[in-house]
């Protein structure tokens, strides 16, 4: 979700609102990108029941992103 933000973000950077309008092939991937972004926060709350365990480990350590990204 993140990463699909964060390209959003760099396809538009440094271009004015006028150049973005013309450019269609920016318009198509930033809109792409979005919509990337919203079907997975749809998910957001269906992940979250399906992982509580990873949940708890989150709100009490960080280092718990080691575990999952480990695994």
């Amino acid at each position: 979700m993140l990463g699909a933000v964060y390209a959003a973000m760099q396809f538009v950077k440094n271009m004015t609102f006028a150049e973005f309008e013309k450019d269609r092939k920016t318009i198509f991937a930033s809109n792409r990108a979005i919509q990337i972004t919203g079907e997975a926060a749809k998910k957001i709350p269906e992940i979250m029941v399906m992982m509580p365990p990873i949940l708890e480990d989150l709100q009490e350590d960080d280092s718990c992103l080691l575990k999952i990204s480990s695994n």
